[in-house]
Order: structure tokens, then C-alpha cells, then sequence
């Protein structure tokens, strides 16, 4: 019942609707080039470009994105659904980590010690290629905030969902009802309007990704 409310919470929402410092870590090739630089930046703010941290590199365009949505928007969107299901513990609150290694620019936030949402972020316009949270089955875990995190990262990941979507996307995984306690060897994907939902889980952990196709 607790699930179908929050379901129901976050339906509604979707009808109604940085400061940037460098933590010092980075590496060079025998040139001098910066190959690999690591950077935190607030959540709701946006990505600095490669050549803004000294990282020379064009990426191919032909790697899909998920079109409209840059990590400003999706973890606006997150934070929205957390503010509407009033699940405070899923609020993205510290700075993200941002790594930008050739060829792709990744990003990773600890939600918890057990959950980890985490992506990658194209080169070219900033926008994401994927998002993805995965976590550590244990008895010592919050199975409530796991399986709450699953519709976040739908909801944060389209920016132009409607409700129906977003109930044929739980309908289809079948995680509608779903608790950790039913997540052994556990796996589906299902694609609805040019995304793919990969979720895949173990007694052990599990994976929830979520990216673009044709």
C-alpha cells in the first residue's frame, strides 16, 4: 500500500509539474596533457566543459545522449521527486564527483553506503549518455530507500515523461511491488520510446540503468 501511494505521489508531481573547485586530483601523459581530472561541483549546477578544466578532447557525436537532459536537470528533477514523495533520504544534498577521463566524462554521488547513483556525460553538449544506481544487499540495508530510488531515477531521467510512461515502465519491469527481499537473480529490461531499462539484481546487488537506443 506504502508503494502504491509513492507511486501515485510522483504521478502527481509530473503533472504539476556551481560552485566548482578542483580536489587536486588530475594526471598527465609524457607530454604534459591532463588525461584524467576529477572535479566536485554542487548538485543543480552545471557541468564544466573539458576545455574549462584542461582536458583536450572532442568526442565522437554519433554516442547517443539522453537529448534535453544535463546533470542540472536530472538532479533538479531528482531532488523534485524527493521533495514530493517526502523521502528526505534520497535528497541530493553534497557535491557530485565529476571525472573526466578520455572518453567519456563520469559522474558518481553516495547516497548511501549501500546505494550509489552514478553516469556518464557527453563531451560534446553536457548532456547524459546514461544514469544508473546500484546497491549492496545486506541486513543492515534500508530496503525502503532502495527500491524508492528505482522511480527517481525514471522520473529524473525524462524530462518530458508523462504519467503513463512512467507506470508502463514499472509495469513492464515488474517492480512495481518489488522489495529487496524478492531481488534475488531478479532481471528484466523492457524499452519504451527510445529508452532502455536494464534492471538486473542478485541476493547480492544490484543494477538499475537506464539509456538511450535507437
Amino acid at each position: 500500500m506504502k508503494r502504491s501511494i509513492i507511486i501515485l505521489s510522483l504521478i502527481m508531481l509530473l503533472f504539476t509539474g556551481c560552485g566548482l573547485y578542483s580536489n587536486g586530483s588530475s594526471s598527465n601523459d609524457s607530454n604534459g596533457a591532463r588525461e584524467i581530472v576529477e572535479q566536485n561541483i554542487g548538485v543543480g549546477q552545471s557541468v564544466p566543459s573539458p576545455s574549462d578544466v584542461g582536458v583536450d578532447y572532442y568526442e565522437p557525436r554519433d554516442r547517443k545522449i539522453i537529448e534535453g537532459n544535463n546533470w542540472q536537470t536530472f538532479s533538479n528533477r531528482w531532488n523534485d521527486a524527493s521533495e514530493s514523495l517526502q523521502a528526505p533520504g534520497l535528497k541530493l544534498e553534497n557535491e557530485v564527483w565529476i571525472r573526466y577521463a578520455v572518453p567519456s566524462i563520469s559522474f558518481e554521488y553516495e547516497i548511501a553506503p549501500y546505494l550509489v547513483l552514478f553516469g556518464s556525460i557527453c563531451y560534446d553538449t553536457k548532456e547524459l549518455r546514461y544514469a544508473a544506481i546500484d546497491w549492496e544487499l545486506s541486513p543492515e540495508i534500508d530496503g525502503e530507500l532502495i527500491a524508492n530510488s528505482w522511480s527517481h531515477l525514471i522520473y529524473a531521467s525524462n524530462p518530458d515523461m508523462t504519467g503513463d510512461d512512467l507506470m508502463n515502465i514499472i509495469d513492464e519491469l515488474g517492480i512495481y511491488e518489488l522489495t529487496p527481499d524478492d531481488l534475488a537473480d531478479y532481471e528484466d529490461i523492457t524499452v519504451i520510446n527510445n529508452m532502455e531499462y536494464d534492471f538486473y539484481s542478485t541476493s547480492n546487488w544490484g543494477e538499475f540503468t537506464i539509456r538511450p537506443v535507437d
